[in-house]
Parts: structure tokens; sequence; C-alpha cells
């Protein structure tokens, strides 16, 4: 596996990384595109950038797709006019990215991104961590333009893998699904239909594709209450897990907060444990770290690191 974190390209956390014994990086594609984090991925910027992060001994597994309104591919989550052109941009940003070696890339299918997040001092010591409650958020911030039915959100879906997977599976990338998180139906006006772990299964089945895969976000598929370490063996065997997001939560919805990874309701040495067993090699990305007393960008991450590579050290494959 690889122990993977994103650097947004800054020196700084590129240097971080590296002392910490990180080998790839997470990056956005918006830094290869243009200023609205739309167009075609500027392959000489990607290269250049490569280049650097190489000097640092990091390479990029992964790239997130922009998930800003009006970015990249957001008319293909609206299903609106606009999204022709955005597939030709996104293929040829696929080809790309496959070019430059990078492994997988990592896409959502919601509006409202990761909404209703708030942050409260209710970590281990106080520790400051992300809190969900879904009554609170559930109609918050309504968007009626975002209204739809699940069967127009499936159908935005298939529309998108039926043109970019086989461009994807053809450049050797792996696309990467990160269910709706938080992993509720309707929120802000919008249906979500990812979160659930009938939505997972049929995301894969609704186009058939060895590269047709998830982000398996372990923190997202915990807050849903999914039996996270048979979802890995479920998905794993298929080869369609190719990326994961790690980490802990306590509860789950309708309300949940998030935890440091020794401090939450999963064994997260029997999550890598699981991800061992279905032979998973891919980028494994410690993310959301709580704040802790004298914060800096970096002490809490520094935490999750050095968890998770002490973690994967105990690895049968890694004795």
């Amino acid at each position: 596996m690889k122990l993977t974190q994103r650097t947004n390209l800054d020196p700084r956390v590129m240097r971080f990384c590296q002392q910490l014994g990180v080998t790839h990086a997470s990056e956005i594609a918006s830094h290869w595109l243009d200023e609205n984090a739309r167009g075609i991925v500027d392959a000489k910027k990607l290269a250049a950038d490569q280049k650097t992060l190489a000097e640092h001994d990091l390479a990029i597994a992964v790239v997130l797709l922009p998930q800003a309104e009006g970015s990249q591919h957001w008319h293909i989550r609206t299903g609106e006019p606009q999204r022709e052109q955005e597939i030709v941009e996104v293929c040829e940003s696929l080809k790309i990215l496959g070019d430059a070696g990078v492994e997988a890339v990592e896409y959502v299918f919601n509006l409202a991104a990761v909404h209703g997040t708030e942050v409260y001092p209710e970590g281990r010591g106080d520790a400051v961590v992300r809190r969900f409650e879904y009554d609170k958020w559930s109609h918050n911030s309504e968007r009626p333009e975002w209204a739809s039915t699940a069967a127009e959100v499936w159908d935005r879906i298939e529309w998108f893998l039926e043109r970019a997977l086989p461009v994807a599976e053809k450049a050797g990338v792996g696309l990467a699904c990160h269910p709706d998180d938080p992993p509720v139906e309707h929120i802000s006006g919008e249906t979500r239909v990812t979160g659930s772990l009938e939505g997972m299964r049929k995301l894969l089945d609704l186009v058939p594709g060895e590269a047709n895969g998830l982000n398996f976000c372990v923190g997202t598929v915990a807050e849903r209450g999914i039996d996270v370490i048979a979802a890995i063996h479920e998905f794993g065997s298929r080869g369609r897990i190719n990326h994961i997001h790690f980490r802990n939560v306590k509860g789950k919805i309708p309300n949940f907060n998030e935890a440091f990874l020794d401090d939450g309701d999963l064994d997260m040495a029997a999550v890598l444990r699981a991800l061992h067993d279905v032979n998973y090699t891919g980028p494994v990305m410690p993310e959301h770290a709580p704040s802790v007393e004298g914060d800096s960008a970096y002490l809490c991450a520094a935490h999750d690191l050095g968890y998770t590579k002490a973690l994967m050290a105990q690895l049968p494959s890694a004795a």
C-alpha cells in the first residue's frame, strides 16, 4: 500500500511528507486547469509539478477532479447541456493523467459536497473535530434548482461512466468515486445516491468495467453504519477499490463525529488487515485530522501519518 497525502503542491508540505516517509501524493486537478478549474489538464504544468514532487521522493498516485460549483464536471453532475463539452475535457484529462502515470482519478457525484460540516472541541482531550447533525442541516441552505429524483441522478452517472470509463481503461487509470459524505439521501435540496451499500453496488454494476471503482472512504462508509470490513472484502475482492481515505468516526447518521484514528468506533488495524487480505496495494490517505493544542498545519497530520505508517508496518507483507 502507498502512504499518501495531499500537498497542494506546497514545497513545505512536500518536505514535511518526505520527512515523515510519505511516498505518494493526492492532488487536485485544479492546479493544471484554467482559473475557473475548467478545461483540460495542462500536461506541461503537470510534468513540472511531478518533477518537483519527485525531488521530495513523492509521486502522484491520485488526482481529484474539482468539486466546486461551475468547475470541470459540474454540469455533468447537474445534467445540463454544457456537459457535452465537459465530458470531452474530462476524457482528454484522463488520457493526459494516464500518460503521466497517475493510477487513480477521484470524483464525486453530488453538488453540496461535505455539506453540514461544523467543528467542535469534542474529540479526545477537547481536540477539535468535525461534527454532523442531520436534523440541523437536512434543509439548511436549500437549493431548489438542485432538485432531482434518484432516477435522474443515476441517469447522469450512467451517462458519465459510459463515456469516461472506456477512456480511463485505455489510459490505465482507475476511476474512484467517493461515496456521498455525509451519506444521506437528501440534503440542501439535492438527492444523493452513492452513500449507501446498495448505491455503491449499483454504481459499480451500472456500467461494467474494471476501472469503474471506488474511493473507499472508511469514515464515510462507517458514518452510514455499514460493516466496513465486510464492505472491503466485497468490493476489494472484485478489485474495485482504487483509493482509500483513512479516517475514523464515532457514531453514525443522523449524528456523528470524526475522531483520531485510534479513538473512534473502528479498529483501523483491522481495516488495513482487510485491505491486505484482498490484495489492495493502492493509495491510503489519512485525512480530516483533528486539531490539537498548539496546532499547526502539521501536528495532527503527523500523528495520523505516523499511526498509519506503523499499522502498515505490522502487515504480513511488511514483516
